[in-house]
This record gives structure tokens, sequence and C-alpha cells, in this order.
């Protein structure tokens, strides 16, 4: 059903509903502030997450009663909720919240989720998030979309049909940046000390802040190197450019970037839009040990 409106969407979630919602820098806070204002008018929903950008306005003590957060990651917007005792954190293994869904322990009533406008054939794509939402769209009894043209169209385990969705709205807005760390000398030791470990052909996990990108700095010299993380970030896009990266010696996916999320500039979302080098794959798969080793 196409919406005119994210309240006019969101209507369809009732009373008792518990809701996911799609994470990390693609979370659809213009959908949540509108969820905000939906649940005034609703009793005991919850709301499942991972990171959320975006997204204090959860946080509000009038929701208290009428949607309480149940999140998997405390960050910035969900830490004053958390400790306040407005939210719950709910500690597990990222990579073993996909299986909750799909054994059915963890219901599922509603997904809320941000994609990129459908192709020729009627595909939407999960954009620069795949993590655990891809597992919670095959659980939950309905998805409530918000379509937004300045999402990436990402490849591997993204893609979800039009027609899954209950409701939907066409709603631009803006992809949250994170911007590089600063940099100073203690990082920069770190970093050269941590790079000293890293040989040719070995393959990468990389996460995010100053200590991450002050290795990969140091990282120019090395040859086929490869890339399978949970997180995608702009320390990589220098080497790529170079060649360091080729992702030859892989075992798993030889050839191609794996990751399950991306934060970052507007730089690295361009890289990854359509781009099939890079393929977003479900968390319980890239974040698996088994996998890994």
């Amino acid at each position: 059903m196409r919406c005119h409106s994210a309240e006019q969407a969101l209507s369809l979630i009732q009373n008792d509903e518990t809701i996911w919602c799609h994470s990390m820098a693609a979370t659809p806070y213009a959908m949540l502030n509108s969820l905000a204002k939906v649940a005034l008018d609703k009793q005991n929903l919850t709301l499942l997450s991972l990171h959320t950008e975006h997204s204090d306005v959860l946080a509000a003590p009038e929701l208290q009663g009428h949607l309480r957060q149940r999140v998997f990651f405390v960050g910035r917007p969900s830490r004053p909720a958390v400790n306040a005792g407005l939210a719950d954190y709910v500690p597990a293994f990222l990579s073993e919240i996909p299986k909750l869904f799909r054994s059915g322990e963890q219901q599922l009533d509603t997904a809320i989720i941000q994609v990129s406008p459908p192709d020729k054939h009627g595909l939407c794509s999960l954009g620069i998030s795949v993590e655990a939402t891809i597992a919670a769209l095959q659980s939950a009894k309905k998805i409530i979309a918000q379509i937004n043209p300045n999402m990436p169209r990402t490849h591997g385990d993204s893609f979800v049909h039009l027609s899954d969705f209950a409701a939907y709205v066409e709603l631009e807005s803006q992809i949250p940046l994170h911007l590089p760390a600063a940099q100073d000398p203690i990082t920069a030791q770190i970093g050269r000390h941590v790079a000293t470990l890293v040989r040719d052909g070995d393959c990468l996990q990389m996460g995010i802040g100053a200590i991450p990108d002050a290795t990969l700095a140091c990282l120019g010299d090395r040859q086929h190197l490869g890339i399978h993380t949970e997180m995608f970030s702009d320390g990589v896009l220098p080497l790529l450019e170079k060649g360091v990266f080729t992702n030859h010696n892989k075992k798993k996916h030889p050839g191609k970037i794996v990751t399950t999320f991306a934060m970052g500039s507007q730089a690295l979302y361009d890289f990854v839009d359509d781009n099939p080098e890079v393929v977003f794959l479900d968390v319980a798969y890239t974040n698996d040990t088994a996998v890994i080793r």
C-alpha cells in the first residue's frame, strides 16, 4: 500500500506489537519521528534495534506505557534512556540475533526499514545496512518501508521486493554521515604498531574510529589484502584506490569485499552504490566464527 505520509503507513501498527527497526546509518529516523507521535495513541509497543542514528525522540518520558525500546547495542541516542530505566539492553552476540528471529524465539510483528527506490524488477535495496534486518524481514508479519532516493543500492543479501511491503511511503531524508575521527600522535603510534602484524595477503576486519584508521594508513606498502568485516568505513578507500586490497587470496568470496553494514562519508556511500565488488551479507554469516576461521 502506497501511503501519502509516514503517519499513515505506521497506522497499521496495533497495540502490544513488537517492532524491529532498521539500524546503523540506515536508521529510518524520519519514520521514527512519526512513530513517536503515532505511539502516543497506542499501548505497550516494544521497539527492537541495534544502534540507531538520530533516534533521540524515542527516549521521551511521555512514551512510557506507549513505546519501550529494547536495544541489542547501546549507543549515544539510547544510552540516556537505558541509564534512566526507560529502555532495556539485551546482551547478545550480533551474529546470534538473526537466529532469535528465524527460530521464532523472538516474535516480530512489524519491521520498519529504509530502502532504495525499486529497480525495473521491483527490487528495493536495504542499502548500507543489512545486519540483522534481513532476518527480521523474513520473520516479521508485516513490513513498513521508507523509500528514500538517497539510499545507495547495494548488492548481496540486501534486496526486498516492493510487493513485500504492507505499506510504504516515498520520503527523502539525508543518510547520516560518520566522518573519520581525528588523529593524534598516540593513535598514530598505535596504528604503526598494529600495522606490523599485517602481512601481504591477509584478510582484515576493521572497526570504526581513530585507531583502525591509523592502522590502515600504515598499510600502503602491502599487497593483495582482503576484506571480510562487520563494518565497512572510509579508512579502506585510499587503499582500494592504490590496489592494496584485491581480495584475491580470500577463501570465502574471492574478489569481493564482504561486509554487513557501512557507516562513513558520502564518498563511502557513493563507492558502495551499485558496486558489485562490495557484497552486504546477513550478519549471521559475516560474523559467524566458523566462517571467519
